[in-house]
């Protein structure tokens, strides 16, 4: 076929290399573009090039097979790179393109319309709900997927509400897979990598500490506070507001549980690494990394948003072969894709992403090829009675939509949103 969705970037490689394309273009977030630019070299004997920001297009030699850029500045080169033939283009973590809207899908789909073969890279093509799929499937089959309206009332359970149209929901699961199920080639880890070490999920009940708590408890009742305020008075536009605000304390309150985690999770580190192994802690916040990092000093190495680019190769090797670092301090976000970190043999959570996709590319970077411990052990730190409880259970439900989309299976359906769900708690609670 013209177009398919491939989950991993090694059956890029032999697919490539087997079709004999002579030119292709691969675009894929900044973090890992050189990790591409090295992998190509290393298995290929195909020449590969890096876009930077300062790269002049019309100078890099036409004979380059393998042309690498990021999404971010595709639009910037947009009118260059559309004069070149390219023979394939990829697009690697494709959900960067899930939004219809967003200027780097409009690119990356401008381009690709005028080039033969189009492969998306994908280990999750679905974070949340079906609606995320329509970009996708409209890149790599538009003569199919070509009508948003008609694939948000069939597939999106799309209705209308007093403040608009909502279609962040799923329906017609098992029709759905059906149709896009030959758009995939789609393998697990426990069928190709057999080798691999089995995971140990073990959750750890927290009790916040005491001054988080009591921040924890008044964050809360701002909140339910303010819910009540403008409860039965919601016109679109507070409404909207209000949806912006409710996103904003919740992330407060998630941030809140986890620093009061934090001498939970340096007690749990320090066992680790005192019995001679390494650790990775992930977090959807930088503080609570950045205060681990100064209680563990040059035991630790830390990667976030904040890190340039040009250091994250560094920081990777640090950890993966000097004995004396130990412990890999990650954002989901910053550090959950495009690096290896099989020297551990430990993850440990401070918090739950957003996103069941953010926890489990997270875990892969120690979940994957070159992991040599005979398990490996994945701590979750849950503080009782928070938003912590009400975040595992969403991850729950957007994994058996994905389950239920992608792999076909009959999951029992399950109603609401993390949002909802935790703002019904705060307002039982406070």
């Amino acid at each position: 076929p013209r177009s398919t969705l491939f989950p991993y970037t090694t059956l890029f490689r032999s697919y490539v290399k087997h079709m004999g394309y002579k030119r292709t273009l691969v675009v894929c977030p900044a973090s890992v573009k050189f990790a591409w630019e090295t992998e190509v070299k290393k298995w290929t004997n195909l020449k590969a090039i890096t876009i930077d920001a300062k790269t002049d297009i019309t100078k890099i030699d036409p004979g380059v097979h393998v042309w690498i850029i990021n999404y971010d500045i595709l639009k910037k080169n947009f009118a260059q790179l559309s004069k070149i033939r390219f023979d394939c283009i990829i697009g690697d973590e494709a959900t960067y393109i899930k939004s219809t809207q967003a200027i780097r899908t409009k690119a990356f789909r401008q381009i690709s319309r005028n080039i033969p073969s189009v492969i998306l890279l994908s280990g999750t093509p679905l974070l949340s709900r079906p609606s995320e799929l329509f970009s996708l499937l409209n890149v790599i089959d538009v003569k199919s997927w070509n009508n948003w309206y008609e694939f948000a009332r069939r597939y999106c359970a799309m209705h209308q509400t007093r403040w608009g149209v909502d279609t962040s929901g799923s329906s017609n699961e098992q029709e759905l897979h059906a149709r896009i199920r030959g758009y995939f080639i789609r393998r697990e880890k426990k069928d190709v990598l057999k080798q691999l070490p089995a995971k140990i999920f073990i959750e750890v009940p927290v009790e916040l500490e005491p001054d988080a708590d009591r921040e924890y408890n008044a964050a809360a009742n701002d909140l339910a506070a303010y819910l009540r305020q403008y409860s039965g008075k919601q016109p679109a536009a507070i409404a909207k507001a209000m949806a912006a605000e409710k996103l904003t304390q919740l992330n407060v309150l998630r941030q809140i549980s986890a620093l009061g985690k934090i001498e939970t999770a340096r007690e749990l580190v320090t066992s680790v690494i005192e019995s001679g192994e390494k650790v990775l802690v992930f977090s959807s916040f930088v503080e609570p990394l950045e205060q681990l990092k100064r209680h563990f000093g040059d035991k630790a190495v830390i990667l976030t948003g904040k890190t340039p680019v040009s250091e994250r190769q560094g920081i990777v090797e640090a950890f993966q072969k000097d004995p004396g670092v130990q412990v890999f301090l990650g954002g989901y976000r910053s550090a959950g894709v495009g690096i290896t970190l099989t020297a551990a043999s430990n993850f440990i959570g401070l918090d739950y992403p957003w996103t069941n996709a953010d926890l489990r590319q997270s875990i892969d970077r120690l979940h994957r090829i070159g992991q040599e411990a005979n398990s490996v052990n994945i701590y979750q730190l849950v503080a009782k009675g928070t938003i912590d409880e009400d975040m595992a259970e969403i991850l729950d439900h957007k994994q058996d939509v994905f389950d239920a989309v992608i792999d076909g299976k009959i999951v029992e359906r399950l109603a609401g949103t993390a949002m909802d769900a935790a703002v019904k708690r705060v307002l039982k609670n406070y």
